[in-house]
């Protein structure tokens, strides 16, 4: 089936598609024949200047190629430009659409990954920046450190005087004791306050007191505040109260009592039936606006005004782009995807014998 209009993209960045498809793979025999845009009007603008449709970083290093390295440092300049055209009035987008122009904000924005584990790197450097943004529909709720967290302690509460499981207890961020500190705890003092409320929660959850327990979890622990107070996102706070949610409405739907109830949450850790299913997916952290972080797969059928590849570095290629590649008159990188101009050709030549 042909794609005849493309009403997504720009007229420039089809005439880019056009060039990349037709003059680099069709020798390869790939058929590409070029879609007419459904918006010839639509075009990006940076600091009201017209801006090419498409942007390429090179990951220079004088060591051997590190796929890893090159990796980390894709990522930190990703993290970088979203942060510039969010916060820095001279790298501001606007989309023009037509005679209607919008500014382009975070929630406008994808970061494209091949893997989670790349979009858990890209979080990273976006939350070093100071870059709202979330996991566009990510799975493994029950695989998350808060799910384990939240294990342990309803283990420990089966029997608060177990000395192992309540030491395990103690070293989840529901009470954030320190390993050195642990010691001490496995042997308290009368009364200890970290103790006792263990064998509160205990008690609790032995008369199936399941929601008044569950909120004493999160607020009268303090965890919601520290979590708050140290870390500069909310994943771990969103993943405590989704998952205490998913256990009340458990222990309510199936009349379980406390050692059901962990029976069901051990699993939902281990079992993979699950997976890929609604009660996997880790809610947004807010609801506000924000730059979005999804693999390609998940990226399938989506669209957003300006969107970062944040992946190609797990080897180096001889593509054959080396002899496209120039400096403009402004000094700027370029690389030609289309047959180059009398001035792109005079600017490669001069750059050739400089070299």
């Amino acid at each position: 089936v042909r794609l005849v209009h493309n009403f997504r993209s720009s007229p420039d960045l089809l005439n880019v598609f056009d060039g990349v498809f037709k003059d680099i793979f069709a020798p390869q025999g790939v058929t590409w024949t070029a879609p007419e845009p459904g918006k010839p009007g639509r075009r990006a603008l940076v600091n009201g200047v017209p801006s090419p449709p498409l942007h390429l970083m090179g990951v220079v290093s004088s060591e051997e190629y590190n796929p890893g390295a090159a990796k980390h440092a894709l990522h930190a300049c990703v993290a970088k430009q979203i942060s510039q055209i969010l916060f820095e009035k001279a790298h501001a987008v606007t989309v023009q659409d037509g005679p209607e122009t919008r500014k382009v904000g975070a929630g406008d924005i994808f970061v494209l990954v091949h893997t989670n584990n790349d979009a858990e790197l890209v979080g990273h450097h976006l939350r070093a920046w100071g870059v709202p943004f979330s996991f566009f529909r990510q799975e493994g709720l029950f695989a998350t450190r808060e799910a384990q967290d939240i294990e342990r302690v309803l283990t420990a509460l089966l029997d608060p005087e177990d000395r192992g499981a309540r030491g395990s207890a103690l070293l989840t961020p529901f009470f954030m004791v320190q390993l050195q500190d642990l010691k001490g705890y496995l042997e308290p003092e009368p009364g200890d306050a970290a103790v006792e409320r263990l064998r509160r929660w205990g008690a609790m959850a032995q008369r199936r007191q399941f929601d008044r327990l569950f909120h004493d979890l999160v607020d009268g622990s303090g965890l919601a505040r520290r979590l708050l107070a140290c870390h500069e996102d909310e994943r771990a706070l969103t993943n405590h109260l989704h998952l205490l949610e998913l256990l009340l409405e458990e222990a309510h739907r199936g009349q379980r009592d406390l050692r059901s109830l962990l029976g069901w949450l051990r699993g939902m850790r281990t079992s993979t039936s699950h997976t890929g299913s609604e009660v996997d997916v880790q809610r947004l952290e807010s609801e506000h606006r924000s730059v979005q972080v999804l693999t390609l797969h998940k990226a399938k059928g989506l669209e957003a005004d300006v969107v970062f590849l944040a992946g190609g570095v797990t080897r180096q290629y001889s593509n054959g782009l080396a002899d496209r590649v120039y400096h403009d008159a402004t000094g700027a990188r370029c690389i030609g995807l289309k047959p180059r101009t009398s001035n792109q050709e005079a600017l490669a030549d001069n750059e050739e014998k400089f070299e």
